[in-house]
């Protein structure tokens, strides 16, 4: 569970921001930022930034809390951290974080700050790897509309200042509009329908994999261990075992993506446990898509990922 920050860190803001002197139409796209994707083997994506003028790839985790440096990176960076009075927050699989850092003369595809904070967290926290230097949380994605193009490899911050609805600008065709609330970290809730049913899911970059609560699932859609379609997942070894079910489709308005994977886990073994959602829409499925977060509108447009 995330904790309260100090007064001191409610004051820190994210100063990056849209430096284009010849503002555009109203209600044309304007983009801040545009970053090359990289994917790992399990389908999570990183971007290049550079602090100081030094190199380092953050992980893009739209289900992160704050944005983050590993140990290494800071020490690589000659950082010197801070210690908060209070812990920070309680992230990443239950690492207390209470140590921050500001960075400076910062650069993201362009933007550019002369000082950024960013918290401080051990090496592989989330599941980061030796070349991932950190992660970029909703706390810098929120200020832009973050425009991830699977299919080409980019990433894209266009300026949230735009005419509503005037965003999908890659295809002529038609799309998925879905509005979304946000939970107390920044995160993007939303309904899906899974086989005609609604759900609640939650827009997770960081998960590489799709995760349901089982008992939530099974009471849902009236289903048990027993059920036609049902899988217990191979690497199960606790009593409450985890499932697959061969659902048909999972449908954001107008798009549907056939045959989700989606894994059945207990609530306990899941981050997905008390939290409001039923379902963690991870990488195996989103990668597939063209996902457009309009965060000034709290609105996803959604086209499948080879629609241009």
């Amino acid at each position: 569970m995330k904790l309260p920050k100090t007064a001191a860190l409610l004051m820190l803001a994210v100063a990056l921001a849209v430096t284009d002197a010849n503002a555009q139409q109203k209600c044309q796209l304007m983009r801040a930022a545009k970053l090359d994707m990289t994917m790992d083997p399990g389908g999570r994506i990183s971007v290049p930034m550079t602090i100081g003028g030094k190199p380092i790839s953050l992980l893009v985790d739209t289900g992160g809390y704050e944005s983050a440096l590993t140990r290494s990176t800071v020490d690589a960076l000659d950082l010197t951290t801070k210690q908060a009075p209070e812990p920070i927050a309680q992230v990443y699989g239950g690492v207390i974080v209470d140590r921050f850092v500001f960075t400076h003369d910062d650069v993201l595809g362009g933007l550019k700050a002369s000082e950024l904070p960013f918290i401080v967290v051990p090496d592989g926290t989330g599941g980061l790897s030796q070349e991932e230097g950190g992660i970029l949380a909703p706390d810098v994605l929120k200020n832009y509309d973050a425009d991830f193009d699977f299919a080409n490899g980019t990433l894209n911050f266009f300026s949230k200042d735009h005419c509503e609805g005037r965003v999908v600008y890659w295809t002529s065709t038609g799309y998925g509009k879905v509005p979304f609330e946000f939970d107390h970290d920044s995160h993007i809730e939303f309904t899906v329908l899974i086989d005609g049913k609604e759900v609640r899911a939650l827009l997770d970059t960081g998960a590489r994999e799709s995760v349901a609560d089982l008992a939530r699932i099974e009471t849902d859609f009236g289903l048990n261990e027993k059920s036609a379609g049902m899988s217990r997942l191979p690497d199960s070894t606790t009593k409450e075992a985890g499932y697959r079910y061969a659902f048909k489709t999972l449908t954001f308005d107008a798009v549907s993506v056939s045959n989700p994977d989606i894994a059945l886990i207990p609530g306990d073994q899941s981050r997905v446990g008390m939290a409001v959602p039923t379902l963690i829409l991870g990488m195996n499925i989103l990668r597939h898509l063209h996902i457009y977060i309009a965060y000034g509108e709290k609105m996803l447009y959604v086209t499948d990922a080879s629609a241009h």
